[in-house]
């Protein structure tokens, strides 16, 4: 029989140089300070982890069309991108349309979805630090992906140490494979990362590679007492999101904080973000009032406002490219956008919505609270998840929802991301 053609070697003196060179830009960045931690990421071969990936190309003449080009490292014609990219900050697509993974599409792919991404560098640096994990350390990593941050976890705390959980089995089989070859022969198991793995449990450290609307009831299960929980929780806006903190004290008790953020993990399967490119023409046709406003627009930053928006005044979602501060309703038709008018500003609003004077009021609720930026998270006994502000004469809080993915909030934009 004929021998099976062996792909190029994937590993080069470019990859270790744009290696070193991510580590060295985490560092000039300030987002990277344990000695450990940069020892991993210099370590760990992302290449081995990466060797296939999808990046999302413009049509040159039709503006509105897009279409996924596969960059596969060995080939020529790819290498340099495909290099840039697996070592750059932001997050790289790896399975189109829930596909297997054990060969590369070539060329272009149009349509679909990509269901599987990488973490966002920073993103994978300040889990990793925040994490702090050692030798040792019982680290359930929920949602395995491409692999990349179990590898790492796999090398801080060791291989016997770490379990990853991935729902999609051509995903599981992939990363299984690629992390035994990369030198991280651990155990990836194929099931639903909502559940954890109660037969490695309890945990010391448990970390979430998707978003989820609240924290699932396993994981917590799961904590050992002095463990430590990170997880992004999410909205119905890919830009209004938290960064959950949560500790098991050794009397069992939960301690957690939600810090608000303009970024962090995809949601998981299940729940759609909200889009404001789908309704950008359509609602560019409505009749516009017009009136004044006191409030001036609140800057991206004001993470703290915009979460608490997402959830008291769901349905909302912000036009980022928008030229003034846009916020849709798509469900409602409806928008509003806020433009400087000599001294003060202008609201133009359109729709069966008043965005705008839900923006004001929760506003003024807001600042009210102490402008807070993180929440503190309650876990009731029946399970419920509540959010409240710790400073303020007049707290802010609200119930988290009950369901930690389900129903679909609209279409996923994938120009759009966090």
């Amino acid at each position: 029989m004929p021998e099976t053609p062996q792909r190029p070697p994937l590993s080069g003196a470019d990859v270790l140089h744009a290696r070193r060179e991510m580590v060295d830009r985490l560092v000039a960045d300030g987002l990277l300070h344990d000695t450990a931690v940069r020892r991993a990421l210099l370590a760990v071969p992302r290449e081995q982890l990466l060797p296939w990936i999808y990046v999302l190309r413009q049509e040159p003449e039709q503006p509105g069309r897009w279409w996924w080009q596969v960059l596969d490292g060995t080939r020529p014609q790819d290498r340099a991108e495909w290099v840039e990219r697996i070592h750059g900050e932001r997050s790289v697509a790896v399975q189109w349309q829930g596909r297997p993974m054990n060969t590369p599409d070539r060329g272009r792919v149009e349509g679909g979805d990509v269901t599987a991404t990488t973490s966002v560098l920073s993103s994978t640096a300040t889990t990793l630090e925040d994490r702090s994990l050692e030798p040792g350390l019982r680290v359930l990593d929920a949602g395995t992906g491409a692999g990349v941050v179990a590898a790492l976890a796999a090398h801080l705390a060791g291989t016997d140490s770490v379990t990853t959980v991935e729902c999609d089995p051509h995903v599981a089989q992939a990363a299984r494979e690629r992390l035994a070859a990369a030198g991280y022969p651990l155990e990836v198991v194929t099931g639903d990362a909502l559940a954890g793995h109660p037969q490695g449990a309890p945990y010391d450290r448990l970390h979430a590679g998707f978003a989820v609307r609240c924290l699932p009831p396993a994981w917590l299960e799961q904590l050992a007492p002095g463990g430590l929980l990170l997880a992004t929780l999410t909205t119905a806006s890919p830009f209004w999101l938290g960064r959950c903190t949560v500790r098991r004290h050794r009397s069992g008790r939960l301690e957690g904080e939600v810090a608000a953020l303009g970024w962090g993990h995809r949601p998981g399967r299940g729940w759609r973000w909200l889009s404001a490119h789908s309704h950008r023409a359509r609602l560019a046709a409505f009749p516009v009032r017009r009136r004044r406003t006191a409030l001036a627009p609140p800057g991206p930053d004001e993470h703290g406002l915009w979460l608490a928006l997402a959830h008291l005044a769901p349905g909302l979602v912000q036009d980022r490219q928008a030229d003034h501060l846009t916020v849709i309703a798509p469900g409602e038709d409806s928008f509003a956008a806020v433009r400087p008018d000599g001294q003060a500003w202008q609201v133009e609003h359109a729709g069966q919505r008043d965005i705008w004077d839900e923006v004001e009021a929760l506003h003024a609720r807001w600042v009210r609270a102490g402008r807070p930026e993180a929440y503190r998270l309650e876990v009731a006994s029946d399970g419920g998840q509540h959010l409240t502000s710790c400073a303020g004469p007049r707290p802010l809080g609200w119930e988290l929802p009950r369901a930690p993915l389900a129903g679909a909030a609209g279409d996923i934009n994938h120009v759009e991301e966090p």
